[in-house]
């Protein structure tokens, strides 16, 4: 699946329907990455921070705001990696 679609369908869902949002931006996160690898594909990654960032405001959202953190600052630090 193209990762800006799944993005654009959990801007849909992301305040109606949060439990979608959620699963739409999660589709798109590489969970095992290295910053070698970031920094070979910044274009994924800019798109994976992105979800982070996204699934984290969903998070916050809902009121998980320890697992919204922990994904913020992952978002952060892919982010910084990339530039």
């Amino acid at each position: 699946m193209h990762i800006k679609l799944a993005l654009d369908i959990g801007d849909v869902y992301e305040y109606e329907k949060p439990d979608s949002a959620i699963w739409w931006y999660s589709s798109v996160i590489d969970t095992v990455f290295s910053e070698t690898k970031i920094k070979q594909t910044p274009c994924r990654f800019f798109y994976y921070a992105t979800a982070l960032r996204y699934l984290s405001n969903v998070l916050e959202h809902i009121g998980n705001y320890p697992k919204a953190i922990a994904y913020y600052e992952i978002s952060l630090k892919i982010s910084e990696i990339i530039k």
